[in-house]
């Protein structure tokens, strides 16, 4: 009885740890893919240590308690980045520029690259007048034509 008991405790511990990681995994692979998609759109003309920079401000975002706590809901959060409500096509159609957001994603997503950024929750392109949300931000680092800044949840 006492094998029996345990087994069955033992099969229940591994059930719910294959569950858990299957869930972890669907919900890793589509914040990835999510990550993916603003690197490919916002930076995809930077160099490799550009779009490390977009997507880890992505990740500073995700960590920040004054965004959404996964990484397709600060994608896809109004108004943040300008693909998403530009009224185009968001598929990536430059597939080795999408290998390479893919694999950007994947290193930045699992904390294998060093943040550039400095912990940078914005940024902008140096292309475009600066936004008036910059007055409210230290400006930390500019890399490739993207000028980042901190941020530390207040507006004044």
């Amino acid at each position: 009885m006492k094998n029996v008991l345990s087994f069955a405790i033992n099969a229940a511990i591994v059930a719910t740890t294959a569950t858990i990681v299957v869930a972890d995994t669907a919900t890793s692979q589509n914040d990835r893919e999510c990550l993916a998609l603003n690197i490919y759109h916002e930076a995809r003309g930077e160099d490799t240590l550009g779009q490390i920079a977009v997507a880890q401000v992505t990740m500073n975002r995700v960590d920040h308690p004054h965004f959404p706590s996964n990484v397709c809901d600060v994608v896809w959060q109004k108004g943040q980045f300008s693909w998403t409500n530009d009224g185009r096509s968001d598929r990536a159609t430059d597939k080795k520029a999408w290998d390479v957001a893919h694999e950007i994603a994947n290193d930045v997503y699992y904390g294998m690259e060093k943040d550039p950024t400095d912990g940078a929750t914005f940024y902008h392109g140096d292309y475009i007048k600066t936004p008036n949300w910059a007055d409210y931000m230290e400006a930390s680092v500019q890399i490739g034509s993207h000028i980042f800044y901190t941020w530390d949840g207040n507006w004044n």
